[in-house]
């Protein structure tokens, strides 16, 4: 599906055309988007733009990782987006490859961008916008899309409290698959905003022909300093969720501490025990208490004085 949109008599429009009427577009839209399109679609594509083999086949045969490549006409951007807010372990995220002309910005996705919506939005009635230029309108959906990660990083915060609060409470053993998935989900995302963050960066520093004015490298220098500060947030969750593991460790060996200690406390307490028992167990002939009419209730009382002996003992001393 492919989707022209201009502007006419002020007002934004959105034109579904075919691969075939492609060919003979007019040059007044101002950005191209194709979701899910077929290797017909594309071939119509690098004709109407003269655009290079690789980047079509990279378009259709994704995912790949965030880069930027410098065609001189035009610039080769691939950047992800997170479509998916399920803390899961694998970061769903979304391809989109941008080709950034003079004129206009072309995106291609294999699923719908919930960011596109956002945009349209923002220009509908407003073609003073557009008039800033295409550099501008890749501005807005890149602002829009590194704007759409913080929901994703409020959702992983939530998460980790959770499991904070868990281990504080009473730790159980599906805890650590909670937080190896938090740790999987934290390490994804931190290392692809790292990625991102560099073409940022190059795009802010003024480094291609597209994109050299002051005004669009100041707001690339906006949507870097996102990064950058969503970067220094993910390197905080990722040190803390390596606290909560320690922490959840910890608790596991002092619950083992308090089972070892009330087992060792028993086990002293028997000991004498089966000492008095092991006593008057023996089998030899004379042992004067063994004809007593009072050598059970003797050996008995004995037990149970020494038991209470050390309970009080023990709990004089705060062991119990």
């Amino acid at each position: 599906m492919i989707k022209a949109k201009y502007f006419d008599n002020k007002k934004l429009v959105v034109s579904q055309i075919t691969g075939e009427n492609l060919i003979d577009l007019s040059k007044n839209f101002f950005w191209l988007d194709l979701e899910s399109p077929t290797k017909s679609e594309m071939v119509s594509l690098e004709k109407k733009f003269d655009l290079h083999p690789l980047t079509i086949d990279n378009c259709l045969n994704g995912p790949g990782r965030p880069k930027i490549d410098d065609f001189s006409d035009y610039l080769f951007i691939v950047f992800k987006y997170l479509h998916d807010l399920e803390i899961n372990g694998r970061t769903n995220s979304e391809q989109i490859s941008f080709y950034l002309t003079k004129q206009a910005v072309i995106t291609i996705h294999k699923k719908p961008i919930a960011a596109f919506k956002k945009i349209e939005e923002i220009l509908q009635n407003n073609e003073s916008l557009v008039k800033k230029g295409s550099s501008y309108i890749f501005y807005l959906i890149i602002d829009q899309i590194v704007d759409d990660y913080f929901p994703f990083l409020d959702k992983l915060v939530k998460f980790q409290e959770k499991i904070e609060k868990e281990i504080l409470s009473e730790p159980k053993k599906e805890i650590v698959n909670e937080i190896f998935i938090l740790k999987k989900e934290i390490n994804n995302l931190y290392h692809l905003t790292l990625t991102q963050s560099e073409i940022i960066n190059r795009l802010s520093r003024g480094e291609f022909r597209l994109i050299s004015k002051n005004e669009d490298l100041f707001y690339f220098r906006h949507v870097h300093d996102h990064l950058y500060h969503l970067i220094e947030q993910l390197a905080n969750y990722k040190d803390m969720i390596t606290s909560s593991l320690d922490a959840y460790l910890s608790s596991l060996s002092n619950k083992m501490n308090e089972i070892m200690k009330v087992l060792t406390v028993i086990a002293t307490i028997v000991m004498p025990l089966t000492l008095v028992a092991g006593i008057y167990g023996m089998n030899f002939r004379f042992m004067p208490e063994l004809d007593r009419p009072w050598g059970y209730p003797f050996a008995l009382s004995l037990m149970f004085v020494i038991c209470l002996v050390m309970i009080t003992y023990f709990k004089k001393r705060k062991w119990i």
